[in-house]
C-alpha cells in the first residue's frame, strides 16, 4: 500500500525550517576544526564546536555565497592557509532556538505577532483583513497539524492476518481515501507555512517549535 506519511512530513518541514547553511573552518591541513563566528562588530574570527547558535549561519545557501569571499580571506589570512566551505549546519538543540528566541517567545506567539509591514498604510477596510488574518494564522497552524495526525492515525497499518485478496484490496482503497484527506492537510499547512517564512521567519520557527517538534502538541 502507497501511504503518505504525516509523522515524516512534519518531520521534513521542521527540518526545513530549522536547516541553515554556516561556514566551516578548515585547518591547512584540511582538518575541519569548528564552525565560524565573529564578535567585538564582526571583526574578530574565531570557532567553535558547541555554540552552534553563536555562529554565522544563514538560511539558503545563496545567503552564505554573499559572505563567503569576505570571510573566507579574512579566515586564510588568520589560519596561515586554513579555509572555509559553506555547509549545512548541524541541528542546533531546541533549548539553544528558544534561548536565541528568547524565554517567553512560544508563549507569547500571537500576542505581538506582526505579519504585514505595510499595515500602516492600509486603508481601514484592509487593516482589518490583515489583521483578522493574522490572529487566526494560529489557529489554522494547529488545526492542520491536528487532523493531519488525525488522519496518518486512522491509516491501518497493521494489516490483520487472514484477509482475502477482496478484504485486502478494500482496505486499500479505505487507506488511500484517508491518506487524500491527509494530503489535503498536508498541501494546505505547507501553504501557510511558506506565507509566515516569507512575511515573519522568526514567527514560522516559533510555531515549528510548538507544534512540529518532537514535543509539540
Amino acid at each position: 500500500m502507497l501511504i503518505w506519511k504525516s509523522q515524516k512530513f512534519l518531520k521534513s518541514i521542521y527540518t526545513l525550517l530549522n536547516m541553515h547553511y554556516g561556514l566551516r573552518c578548515y585547518n591547512k591541513d584540511s582538518e575541519a576544526i569548528g564552525w565560524l563566528y565573529t564578535y567585538n562588530n564582526d571583526t574578530e574570527l574565531v570557532w567553535t564546536i558547541k555554540n552552534l547558535n553563536w555562529c554565522r549561519q544563514w538560511k539558503t545557501e545563496r545567503g552564505a555565497k554573499k559572505n563567503f569571499e569576505r570571510y573566507n580571506s579574512r579566515w586564510q589570512f588568520i589560519s596561515k592557509g586554513g579555509y572555509l566551505k559553506i555547509e549545512v549546519m548541524p541541528d542546533i538543540p531546541e533549548s539553544a532556538v528558544l534561548d536565541e528566541l528568547g524565554e517567553n517567545a512560544v508563549s507569547t506567539i500571537g500576542v505581538t505577532t506582526k505579519m504585514f509591514r505595510s499595515q500602516d498604510y492600509m486603508n481601514q477596510e484592509q487593516r482589518t483583513v490583515a489583521e483578522d488574518f493574522t490572529d487566526m494564522i494560529e489557529t489554522e497552524y494547529a488545526l492542520c497539524v491536528q487532523e493531519m495526525r488525525k488522519a496518518n492515525n486512522a491509516i491501518v497499518m497493521d494489516v490483520p492476518t487472514g484477509l482475502t485478496k477482496e478484504d485486502n484490496r478494500r482496505l486499500d482503497y479505505a487507506n488511500r481515501e484517508i491518506d487524500s484527506i491527509n494530503k489535503y492537510w498536508q498541501i494546505r499547512l505547507g501553504h501557510l507555512i511558506e506565507f509566515i517564512e516569507t512575511q515573519n521567519p522568526k514567527f514560522n520557527k516559533e510555531l515549528a517549535i510548538k507544534y512540529l517538534s518532537s514535543g509539540g502538541k
